[in-house]
């Protein structure tokens, strides 16, 4: 089976959406200027794209209503024995990450 396409919004994010994300204790990820949603193509609801994870491992989760948030990581697995869980927040719309 064909994997799904990506969703392609992108948002500029601002000192505010930033600043949290910086503050953060022993961030895992280097922080990009603009988030882009890591959904499947035409989901319905809000965009998301991961911001950072800290050194609790807490992921939070940037959403295009412009909110830094902790949400739960989907607990999904791949299909296969050798697929990851998948990495998109739980209770996502659309397609799992391993499948896009």
């Amino acid at each position: 089976m064909p994997p799904h396409a990506r969703c392609q919004s992108s948002l500029e994010l601002t000192v505010n959406e930033v600043t949290p994300l910086i503050r953060l204790p022993d961030g895992a990820h280097v922080l990009a200027e603009v988030a882009i949603c890591e959904l499947e193509d035409n989901h319905p609801g809000p965009h998301v794209s991961l911001g950072q994870t800290d050194g609790e491992d807490q992921d939070w989760w940037i959403r295009w209503t412009t909110e830094v948030l902790p949400l739960t990581c989907c607990s999904v697995t791949g299909p296969n024995e050798d697929e990851p869980l998948c990495l998109l927040p739980a209770d996502h719309a659309g397609a799992h990450s391993f499948a896009l």
